[in-house]
Formats: structure tokens, C-alpha cells, sequence
């Protein structure tokens, strides 16, 4: 069920706490802020990460090193390869060796991103 409320002076329309949309049931839930996943897009692995904003960034989930799947560190919020260590933020950019060039960003498809766009988040009810 919808409500709609004042929010910093626009009329927001949001889920009452604990419902989702039909749209958002149908899709599954979003990435956590915080936490990423590696999908495939166009038979190949793209690395998807959820920025505190709820902001998607999607890179290619292969180490350019050796090309080793890479696996998200969610402790240190990078992605890193099992096969050497190299590590990558989560923009791309090399963060540590041996790997000496970033990751390619990727675009993900409307598809893609809907799936994996968190849900929007629920303001709190005054009753």
C-alpha cells in the first residue's frame, strides 16, 4: 500500500514500512548500500556495486592481470582476485598489485539495473 507524505517539502509517495511494490516483488530485492554481486551480462561477468547513495557501478568482473574472475570483498569494499591478489575499487580503479590497469566501467542494461536497484527506502509512519 502507498502512502503519501510531505518530504522536505515535496509529496513523496512511498511504502507503508514492510510492503513492496508489485513491480519490486516481481523483480526480487535490490543490492544492499554497501554490498555487490557479480551477474552476467552478455555472457560475461560484471561486477555490480551498491554505493551508499543506492547509486549502481558496474565494472568488468574479470582481474586484467591473468583474467581471473574477480570476488567482492565486502569488508574492504573492493573487488579482488583469488588468483594473485589484486585488488580493484569499486569505480575500477587498481588498487593493488600485480594487476596494472583498472577495470572497464560497463553499462548495464534498463533490464539489469532494474533488477538490481535497491528498493526505494521506507520513511517512518506517525500513528
Amino acid at each position: 500500500m502507498k502512502i503519501t507524505r510531505l518530504v522536505d517539502g515535496a509529496i513523496r509517495s512511498v511504502l507503508r514500512p514492510g510492503a513492496r511494490s508489485a513491480a519490486a516483488k516481481q523483480r526480487g530485492p535490490g543490492l544492499l548500500p554497501g554490498h555487490a554481486k557479480v551477474v552476467e551480462s552478455d555472457g560475461k561477468p560484471v561486477g555490480v556495486y551498491c554505493d551508499a547513495g543506492g547509486r549502481l557501478q558496474a565494472v568488468t568482473a574479470i582481474c586484467t592481470h591473468l583474467d581471473w574472475k574477480l570476488e567482492f570483498d565486502v569488508e574492504s569494499r573492493a573487488w579482488a582476485c583469488p588468483r594473485h591478489g589484486a585488488r580493484f575499487a569499486t569505480d575500477g580503479a587498481v588498487l593493488a598489485g600485480p594487476a596494472t590497469d583498472p577495470l572497464a566501467v560497463v553499462q548495464l542494461s534498463d533490464q539489469l539495473r532494474k533488477r538490481l536497484q535497491p528498493d526505494p527506502p521506507e520513511l517512518p509512519t506517525n500513528h
